[in-house]
């Protein structure tokens, strides 16, 4: 088994952030408490929508530690505040009818802060500048203290000793991990490009790019330019340390921000029962493709000389359009002897050619099938650019972006038995483990098959995603439960002669145990363990994280 995990997305800062703003005494090392009465004030025909999305801490520095996850990838993530506005009109009438009638200003509050664990002081502030048009400034008010709190907690010691270091290359990171067993060694990374932007009005999101007057434009390129300086550590003041550079960024996230298109991530309701997209909208930009901003920023962030270090792309939740013309970007940069890895640092695959999305997603796309086929997840095509720029993908163990219809459906079959059963629920909760794993090994052994060669194994990693408010496999709540979900796998391949799902070309087929043996290229169980825990992502950061490759100055003392 594995000796250490690692996880190329997490959130253990994200909740604490907004926190630690009323109670100075929060910190990442335990839990932020879940209020449940937020929950307890959203209307009952809402609940379903949002009751399985993990609500208490996942990912605190102590459960980190007791699981065995040395390395993480710390996303900085600030709350968008799109989150925060109800949809005028429900796409489809009769729930847009439904929700005018349940769904009240006063419950949005309490959905934001239930799902998200922000105070709902906090959330009530944000909602004031929005109803006021106020300007928002992401990079000030939310991303530079949330990387301030995380520096403070290298100061902090948690249970039995344990602490935690920023690392900024490849030999402080092998130090911590070989020499340094108490210690958590941690990586900056940032979800979402809004997080280094300042809009101008709170309504300005609303509009593309394009659609902005000039001087709009040049007031959000120039915040955009300047707080990339910042994180580089480029500026004075008000900026992250410059060996802090996060390692990569994702260029969007779930609503508009002038830079790219991003993919749908909100599931329709079904039939009279509203879904996320019935009250929440993302519709400005979905879908889109690389912006003139886009392109500029990408540049700054991949730039690199003796002063300043490369910011990697993580291509997770750009819209296939955007990640389309962003490998194009990555296959010039490598014909002229620049190779850029790609990442997409958490989610699944669909199983299908990009041929198969006919520019929209809605549940017809998943109702039958065992993965989710929604364009947010990746197409062979995606797997292949990933693997030819030597790039890593991070899966993610989670219920609501993972598994499509058939495979939801047989969750909640088991679930429902679960609790109706007591005198068969240690089966059911056995049975449960094991289907959550063949659904994850799907993802893998899709992506091996897609490739075809034993070095599809060398790009395969866990991301989690775990407090990035997600739905993770009942099975497995929080990442001290890694250990196990791990041990499940190698017990799967050791053991198990069922067949698993597999797509070839969009159809459905199924992958044997001979086949599965086939496809593993003779590595034994513990050797594949070993690269999805933590070899795979150690061997990407001792060739990516350095000086050598990154830029910048070799020493920051």
């Amino acid at each position: 088994m594995s000796t250490y995990i690692s996880d190329l997305h997490i959130h253990p800062s994200f909740k604490a952030s907004y926190n630690l703003r009323s109670d100075p005494a929060i910190n990442l090392w335990n839990a932020v408490p879940e209020k449940t009465e937020h929950f307890a004030e959203i209307p009952v025909e809402l609940r379903p929508i949002v009751e399985e999305t993990a609500r208490s801490s996942q990912t605190n520095f102590n459960k980190l530690f007791e699981g065995k996850v040395r390395s993480l990838f710390l996303a900085i993530h600030p709350m968008e505040r799109g989150w925060l506005r109800r949809r005028k009109k429900s796409p489809n009438p009769i729930r847009h009818a439904i929700l005018k009638k349940v769904l009240k200003n006063k419950h949005m509050p309490h959905i934001a802060a239930g799902l998200s664990g922000i105070p709902i002081e906090e959330i009530r502030a944000m909602q004031a500048i929005i109803k006021n048009n106020g300007p928002i400034d992401y990079y000030l008010e939310d991303t530079l203290p949330e990387y301030e709190m995380i520096r403070a907690n290298e100061m902090v010691t948690g249970d039995q000793g344990a602490r935690f270091q920023l690392v900024s290359n490849w030999a402080e990171y092998q130090d911590v991990i070989k020499n340094k067993p108490n210690t958590l060694a941690g990586i900056l990374t940032i979800e979402g490009g809004h997080a280094i932007s300042s809009l101008y009005s709170a309504d300005a999101y609303q509009q593309t790019y394009l659609e902005l007057t000039k001087e709009q434009q040049n007031q959000v390129g120039k915040a955009y330019l300047k707080n990339i300086k910042r994180i580089k550590g480029l500026l004075k003041t008000k900026s992250f340390a410059k060996q802090h550079t996060p390692f990569f960024i994702s260029l969007v996230h779930m609503y508009n921000n002038f830079l790219a298109g991003h993919a749908k991530s909100y599931k329709d309701g079904i039939g009279i029962f509203p879904g996320m997209d019935d009250f929440l909208d993302q519709s400005t930009a979905m879908n889109d493709d690389i912006s003139p901003l886009g392109f500029e920023v990408i540049q700054k962030l991949l730039h690199k000389d003796a002063n300043q270090r490369r910011i990697l792309i993580d291509v997770k939740h750009m819209s296939l359009a955007a990640r389309k013309t962003y490998y194009q970007l990555v296959s010039g940069a490598r014909d002229h002897g620049d190779p850029i890895p790609i990442i997409y640092s958490h989610g699944s695959v669909n199983g299908f050619t990009e041929n198969k999305f006919f520019g929209y997603d809605d549940n017809a796309n998943d109702k039958h099938g065992y993965l989710s086929h929604w364009s947010i997840n990746l197409y062979d095509e995606d797997i292949r650019h990933i693997y030819a720029s030597d790039g890593l993908i991070g899966l993610a163990p989670h219920e609501g972006r993972m598994p499509g219809g058939e495979a939801l459906a047989l969750f909640n079959q088991i679930k429902k038995a679960i609790d109706w059963d007591n005198h068969r629920k240690e089966a059911y909760l056995l049975l449960q483990r094991n289907e959550y794993i063949k659904l994850f090994l799907s993802n893998v052994f899709h992506i091996v098959k897609t490739i075809n060669k034993k070095s599809a194994w060398n790009h395969i990693s866990l991301g989690s995603d775990y407090d990035g408010i997600m739905n993770p496999f009942d099975c497995y709540p929080d990442a001290s439960f890694f250990m196990r979900f791990f041990g499940d796998v190698k017990k799967f391949l050791d053991d198990s002669t069922e067949e698993i799902v597999g797509y070839e070309n969009g159809n459905r087929v199924t992958i044997s145990h001979a086949e599965r043996k086939h496809l593993m290229f003779n590595l034994s169980s513990k050797k594949i363990i070993e690269k999805l825990a933590f070899e795979n992502m150690d061997k990407f950061l001792e060739k990516y994280f350095t000086q050598e490759y990154l830029g910048g100055p070799a020493s920051f003392t």
